[in-house]
């Protein structure tokens, strides 16, 4: 795991004494993001982060993200693919099972829909994804990493599809259990991407500019999905429980 960037990608959400410097871009009220700079990302790459605690556990979590079954997969589908145009699954090399049902490597290709139809294009992205339990300073935790890679099954589409192939250096959720409220996590969504399609040879300001914005947009609502998680996993529970009788009530 460690070859899949999964500690870097948990020590990558330090706020304090990390290599990222983290400053705060807003706060609204239950979720807080932050936008990083990283001494060494790429030119034109943007990390921004989002932070929340909620009520819930791990085993939940890691439950929520399950695609073991076609049901799981739908479901998934059904919640966390409002930014997908499409998505295929190319290569699985581990699948969760139910003696480790938080460990997952697989290949995937996804096709995202434009923050602004109108005047940006799509992007897609091949993608390594590992899912995988740690420990931190005696806290449990879990880590979903996705991470964009090069293979020749995967060509880039944008002469075929106007497809624009971002590239994702890391991104992903870490989830925490808090060390001072039981059955609370703390929640983290990182993302340092570079959704690509100019040239910084040939480009001017108030491209950069326009660029920085449309990436702003769609950076802060990658980081506000944090949101609906805290919303699947009270769903989740509800479901679980049973509802009490006329004589109980």
């Amino acid at each position: 795991y460690d070859k899949l960037n999964i500690p870097g990608q948990v020590r990558k959400t330090q706020l304090l004494g990390g290599k990222v410097k983290w400053a705060l871009r807003s706060d609204e009220v239950d979720l807080k993001i932050y936008k990083g700079d990283d001494p060494n990302a790429m030119p034109g790459s943007y990390l921004y982060m989002g932070v929340m605690e909620v009520v819930g556990t791990l085993d939940e979590v890691i439950e929520l993200f399950q695609t073991r079954t076609t049901e799981q997969a739908k479901e998934h589908m059904r919640r966390f693919g409002k930014q997908l145009v499409d998505a295929v699954k190319l290569y699985s090399l581990v699948e969760p099972s139910p003696e480790s049902p938080g460990e997952l490597i697989g290949v995937h290709w996804r096709a995202y829909k434009s923050p602004l139809s109108l005047f940006v294009a799509k992007r897609d992205a091949c993608l390594l994804e590992c899912n995988h339990g740690f420990e931190l300073n005696g806290r449990r935790g879990w880590v979903t990493s996705l991470k964009s890679i090069n293979l020749t099954s995967c060509p880039e589409l944008q002469h075929l599809l106007g497809l624009i192939r971002l590239q994702n250096y890391g991104s992903g959720h870490v989830f925490l259990e808090c060390p001072d409220r039981p059955g609370y996590l703390e929640m983290r969504f990182v993302a340092q991407l570079d959704f690509r399609g100019v040239s910084y040879d040939y480009v001017s300001d108030s491209m950069l500019k326009r660029r920085a914005w449309v990436s702003d947009i769609n950076m802060t609502k990658r980081c506000r999905s944090l949101q609906d998680i805290d919303r699947f996993l009270r769903e989740d529970r509800l479901g679980r429980g049973a509802f009490l009788t006329a004589k109980q009530l």
